[in-house]
C-alpha cells in the first residue's frame, strides 16, 4: 500500500488487481479502478489490461465495449498477451469495434506465441473453422494440443473432436478418448457428453448403454443440453432403458429449453403425436417453429407439413410452401429423403397451384432435384411432365419416350404409380412399342404392392 502510494506503477497495478479480484482485501472495484487508472496513466499493461477487461464486463464502471476495446489496444500494443487475446475476442465479435475475424486472428497468434492457453485455443478455433486465416486442420491440431497440455479443457475437447473426425490428425478414437476424458476430469460438460456418445456407439471402447447413461447424466446435471437430449433419445427408443416417453419427454423439455433445435423438433413431435404427453398439434407447432427458426431442416419440413395439412394450424399452403423450401434448399445429405420429399411437395404446390401461382416450369425445376438424387417419386413427376408435355424446359409437344425412360427408372426402385403409368405407354404404345404383355407385367407389380389403379 506504501508503495503504491508513493506512485509505483507495479505496485499499483497489482494493488488494482488485488482490489478488483479480492486477494487479502474485501473486493472493491471502486477501489480497483481507481488504482488501476494510476498505474494505467504510467503506462502499466497489466493495469490497462485490467481496466479494458472491467468495462468489458461491467464490474466497477458500466459495461462498455468501445472503452474495453480502447484500454486492451493499449495493452496489447505494449505486447500484454492476455490484452491481445482479450482485444482479439473483441474483433472476432465485433463488441466494440467492427467485426475483423483476420485481425482477430493476427492478435490470437501474437497472444499464442507468447504461451497463453486460451489464444491458443482461439488461433486452433480460428484455423479449424477458417475464421480471419485459410482453414488448416493440421494447425488447428497443433494450435489445440500446445493450449491442451497446459490444461485447457476447451482445447483438450476440441482436441478430441479433430481425432474422432480425423481432421488434421488421422482417426483415432483412442486419442480422442483420452483428451475427452482429460476434459471431462476438469468438469467440462460437453466432453462427459462426447464419452456418453462413445460408449453408446462403441467408438473406441466397447458399446456399453449404462456408461453412456452416467455419463450424460453427468454432463446433463452440469446443465449440458446435448447430454439432456441424448439422455431424452434413449428413453425414446428404449435403448438401454426401458421404453418411456414421460421420462424422455422431461428430459427434451430441459433440453429444448436451453434452445437446442434437435430437442425443440423432438418435442413437436412427441406432441403431434401424443406420445409422453396429450396430443396437442399447436403445441408441436410451437416447438416444430423454434426449432425451424434455428434452421434445423427437419423441424422446417415437419412445420411444412403441419401448415400443409391444417394441423395445429389453418391450412396455409403458401407457408407450407416456404419451410419446404428452406428445408430443400439446405441440402441436407442426412435428411435425404425428407428434403426429397420436401423438393416433390414443393414442385406439387407449383404444379397445383396451391399457395402459390401456378407454374409448371418451377414444378420441373423442383422435379428434377429430387430425381437427380434417385427419388422414385421425384422420377416419376418428372415422366407425368414429359407424358403431358408440360413446364418442359424447350417448347414442344408431349414426349412419350422420354416419360418412358422416367416410369422405367423408378420402376426400378419398385415405385408403383410409376409401374402404373409404364403399362399405361405399352398397353396403347405410345414411347414404346405396344406390348399388352408388358402392360399387363406391369399392372400385375403394382397391383401386388396394392396400388389401386394398376388393379
Amino acid at each position: 500500500m506504501v508503495t503504491a502510494r508513493s506512485g509505483c506503477q507495479n505496485a499499483q497495478a497489482g494493488l488494482g488487481a488485488m482490489y478488483m479480484d479480492g486477494l487479502g482485501v474485501s473486493q472493491d472495484y471502486k477501489q480497483a479502478m481507481e488504482w488501476l487508472l494510476k498505474a494505467a496513466e504510467q503506462g502499466s499493461a497489466a493495469a490497462q489490461c485490467n481496466i479494458g477487461f472491467m468495462y468489458e464486463i461491467g464490474k466497477g464502471v458500466p459495461q462498455d465495449s468501445y472503452q474495453a476495446a480502447l484500454w486492451h489496444t493499449k495493452a496489447a500494443e505494449q505486447g500484454q498477451r492476455y490484452a491481445q487475446h482479450n482485444l482479439g475476442c473483441l474483433y472476432r465479435d465485433g463488441r466494440g469495434v467492427p467485426k475483423d475475424e483476420p485481425k482477430a486472428a493476427e492478435l490470437f497468434l501474437k497472444a499464442a506465441k507468447q504461451g497463453h492457453s486460451d489464444a491458443q485455443g482461439s488461433i486452433g478455433v480460428a484455423y479449424e473453422k477458417g475464421r480471419g486465416v485459410p482453414q488448416d486442420h493440421i494447425k488447428a491440431a497443433e494450435w489445440y494440443l500446445k493450449s491442451a497440455e497446459q490444461g485447457n479443457p476447451l482445447s483438450q475437447h476440441s482436441l478430441a473432436n479433430l481425432y474422432r473426425h480425423g481432421h488434421g490428425v488421422e482417426q483415432d478414437h483412442g486419442h480422442s478418448l483420452v483428451w475427452y476424458r482429460k476434459a471431462a476430469e476438469q468438469g467440462y460438460a460437453a466432453a462427459m457428453c462426447a464419452i456418453g456418445y462413445n460408449y453408446q456407439y462403441g467408438h473406441g471402447l466397447i458399446q456399453d448403454y449404462t456408461q453412456a447413461m452416467e455419463w450424460y447424466i453427468k454432463a446433463a446435471d452440469l446443465g449440458s443440453p446435448e447430454a439432456q437430449n441424448n439422455i431424452a433419445s434413449m428413453y425414446d427408443d428404449g435403448q438401454g432403458v426401458p421404453q418411456d416417453y414421460e421420462i424422455a419427454m422431461d428430459w427434451f423439455l430441459k433440453a429444448a429449453e436451453q434452445g437446442l433445435a434437435t430437442a425443440q423438433n423432438s418435442l413437436g413431435v412427441m406432441y403431434q403425436y401424443g406420445q409422453g404427453v396429450l396430443k396437442d398439434c399447436s403445441l408441436a407447432v410451437e416447438w416444430y417453429r423454434e426449432a425451424a427458426d434455428q434452421g434445423l431442416s427437419d423441424a422446417q419440413f415437419n412445420l411444412g407439413n403441419m401448415y400443409e395439412d391444417g394441423e395445429g394450424v389453418e391450412v396455409d399452403k403458401a407457408e407450407a410452401m416456404m419451410w419446404y423450401q428452406k428445408s430443400a434448399e439446405q441440402g441436407n445429405t442426412n435428411a435425404k429423403k425428407r428434403l426429397q420429399k420436401a423438393q416433390c411437395n414443393i414442385g406439387q404446390l407449383h404444379y397445383n397451384g396451391q399457395g402459390v401461382a401456378c407454374d409448371h416450369y418451377e414444378a420441373f425445376r423442383w422435379y428434377t432435384l429430387a430425381a437427380n438424387q434417385g427419388y422414385a417419386r421425384g422420377i416419376h413427376l418428372l415422366g407425368i411432365l414429359y407424358s403431358w408435355g408440360r413446364g418442359l424446359p424447350y417448347p414442344g409437344n408431349q414426349n412419350f419416350g422420354r416419360a418412358a425412360e422416367y416410369y422405367l427408372e423408378a420402376t426400378n426402385q419398385g415405385y408403383a404409380p410409376a409401374q402404373c403409368d409404364l403399362g399405361w405407354l405399352h398397353q396403347r404404345g405410345l414411347g414404346v412399342n405396344q406390348n399388352y404383355s408388358l402392360a399387363i407385367e406391369w399392372y400385375l407389380k403394382g397391383s401386388d404392392q396394392g396400388h389401386a389403379d394398376n388393379q
